[in-house]
């Protein structure tokens, strides 16, 4: 009998599905959306049903025009992980309710998740179109049109990223493949292009520049030792004077990667590492920690001891003698959390999200934390209190924003982009500029809907 009764139900749900089908051959503009998502395997006798998916099909069996309904379906397709179906029947309720604009933005939020952008953006649009588009443009506008004023400041056919200020403000340093591989450059953000220097002149890769607090020394890190052919080389820590001149090899951890140093004033250094972890597991799945050392290579120390845990991305708040950085367990994503340098507390959850949050960057007066975030499909930039409360994102395209950087008055955030091609670096202020309008969004959306796809 429990055999007949999955059957009969699987039976149940494929009549409502070719009753969608044909019902939808005459689609509204919104079912334009989904035409393009890929169908996951047929429905058979081989799937398990939830409870409540069983109970949802047989009430459906006698009410198959109930919009409530399908989007409860909808809902627990979502709750179990098979989103392409999730998919057809929030479309499904749709078809049944065109003018649920809750249910059409929530569509839009989960093709945008699946990476769908071409239909996230047509839903988006036609929420926004909607006589009720001003009740949801304070969640759509943020994803699209940003109210911070954001300046270009390097414009070629390489790469530059990862760029920092001085202390003083005056020059940033940043690394660019121009030369062929990476190498540390410096220039002054106001002059641009004109007045970039190179530091470093080297056949392997120099990485990751920090200015020390007194803007005198360069902390970098650099495969230049490994001699070895493997894809991926190791690096070591380095330090330099701010010219270029006195280069001094700073870590010798035999094999292991050593990644992102900050000074914590003029004589400590912190940076991240999976020195500790000797096993076979690839670059890119090796546990990785936070060490501190000084300057003359002495006091080695790792900050955190905890099994199964990643560390990376640390930042220093330097008015109250704390971390910031990134955390996850094994496969999970990463959040933000601070902690106390003796690290004897346990570390403060700043932020919370399905998502990654990484790179954190405190600014000097320690009351705001910029990072970047991947919660809205790719990465942007954004910002927050330093105890993770108002968290504001700052740009806002198609490509990825990464990297960012305080400069020392707080006024600015330095950031990498590779929204038009090539990374390149550009500087949004941090004070808000002009207000979110509903057609200021609907343009946008017509842009990105005609540059997109759902690939």
């Amino acid at each position: 009998m429990r055999l007949r009764h999955r059957l009969f139900i699987i039976a149940v749900m494929m009549y409502a599905i070719n009753a969608w089908a044909q019902d939808g051959a005459t689609t509204t503009p919104q079912d334009s959306a989904v035409a393009a998502t890929p169908q996951e395997t047929p429905l058979d006798s081989t799937q398990t049903l939830t409870p409540k998916l069983t109970e949802l099909f047989t009430k459906l069996r006698t009410d198959s025009n109930n919009a409530a309904l399908l989007y409860d379906i909808y809902k627990e397709y979502l709750k179990i992980g098979r989103r392409n179906y999730a998919v057809e029947f929030i479309n499904a309720s749709l078809r049944k309710d065109p003018t649920n604009m809750d249910v059409l933005y929530e569509k839009g939020e989960l093709l945008l998740e699946m990476g769908k952008k071409k239909s996230a953006y047509e839903a988006f649009l036609l929420v926004m179109r909607d006589f009720k588009g001003q009740a949801y443009l304070d969640r759509i506008g943020p994803k699209f049109v940003s109210n911070f004023k954001i300046t270009q400041i390097t414009n070629n056919k390489f790469n530059d990223v990862m760029a920092s200020y001085a202390p003083d403000g005056k020059s940033i340093i940043f690394q660019s493949d121009r030369s062929g591989n990476w190498d540390i450059f410096t220039m002054n953000p106001d002059q641009g292009e004109s007045s970039v220097k190179k530091l470093t002149d080297d056949l392997e890769a120099d990485e990751n520049p920090a200015y020390s607090t007194d803007g005198k020394w360069i902390a970098f890190a650099s495969t230049r030792d490994d001699k070895s052919t493997k894809e991926y080389k190791s690096r070591e820590l380095y330090f330099m004077d701010k010219t270029g001149k006195r280069v001094t090899r700073l870590t010798s951890s035999y094999g292991g990667d050593n990644w992102s140093p900050i000074f914590l004033d003029t004589v400590t250094i912190a940076f991240s590492s999976d020195r500790s972890d000797f096993s076979s597991t690839p670059f890119a799945k090796k546990n990785t920690g936070i060490y501190t050392i000084e300057r003359n290579g002495s006091f080695l120390f790792k900050m955190f001891y905890q099994d199964k845990m990643n560390y990376t991305d640390v930042a220093y708040k330097a008015v109250s003698n704390q971390f910031v950085f990134a955390q996850r367990a094994d496969d999970s994503d990463f959040d933000l959390y601070m902690t106390s340098t003796d690290t004897k507390e346990k570390p403060i959850n700043l932020t919370n999200h399905p998502k990654n949050d990484l790179q954190p960057s405190v600014s000097k007066n320690g009351n705001f934390i910029t990072f970047v975030s991947d919660r809205d499909g790719n990465y942007e930039v954004y910002r927050m209190q330093a105890d993770g409360r108002d968290q504001t994102r700052i740009t806002n395209d198609d490509g990825d924003d990464v990297y960012p950087k305080f400069s020392p008055d707080g006024n600015k955030i330095i950031f990498s982009s590779n929204r038009n091609g090539k990374y390149q670096l550009y500087i949004a202020s941090t004070e808000e500029s002009s207000a979110v309008t509903v057609q200021s969004v609907i343009a946008i959306l017509e842009k990105r809907i005609a540059s997109s796809s759902d690939n």
